[in-house]
């Protein structure tokens, strides 16, 4: 349940931020994610499209899917590694907003920014639910000027690490195209 509240909360951007902005804007943006996801008058569908539509330009997907994906990608042809990058990211946004009904009320609190290396930024988070509390690690990093999310620690697991995990898992006993091909 946590997990999903943080996934749907990572998606709540509009565009990449300049580093004075990013606690300001994030907070913003975290509470009108919160607000589609409260509003009972919108459909699981009218949710997912407002989510989308708030998400792209903050997220780098495709530095994404190459750290998740690890030295495999730089074996695939480019054809593969764009049809890699967009079928991960299709499966990253789906996995966590098909479990919007599970938002129950919980509510974030941005809590400190910190600067780990002069292009690496962490935005600490805790989604406070009834009687839980759980941390959430934004990551961002400095690209041509502006900040982007790379990764996020959900109570101290990396999206980016997990599915790493899994696909050198997966490519341990199978194809780089069967791997392609499972995520279509």
């Amino acid at each position: 349940m946590r997990v999903v509240f943080a996934l749907f909360l990572m998606f709540g951007f509009l565009f990449a931020l300049p580093e004075n902005k990013i606690e300001s804007d994030m907070k913003v943006r975290l509470n009108n994610v919160e607000a589609v996801l409260k509003d009972k008058a919108l459909t699981k569908e009218d949710k997912r499209k407002k989510l989308f539509n708030m998400l792209d330009d903050i997220f780098d997907f495709e530095i994404m899917a190459k750290i998740s994906l690890g030295r495999p990608y730089n074996t695939l042809s480019k054809a593969q590694q764009e049809e890699f990058v967009k079928n991960f990211v299709v499966k990253l946004k789906n996995s966590y907003l098909d479990k919007i009904d599970l938002y129950n009320g919980q509510k974030l609190q941005v809590d400190s920014l910190t600067k780990v290396k002069n292009d690496r930024i962490n935005l600490n988070t805790q989604i406070n639910g009834q009687n839980e509390k759980y941390d959430i690690v934004y990551k961002f990093y400095l690209k041509e000027k502006e900040w982007l999310i790379y990764d996020i620690d959900i109570i101290g697991v990396s999206i980016v690490q997990t599915y790493r995990k899994q696909f050198g898992e997966f490519l341990a006993t199978k194809s780089v195209n069967e791997l392609l091909e499972s995520l279509k």
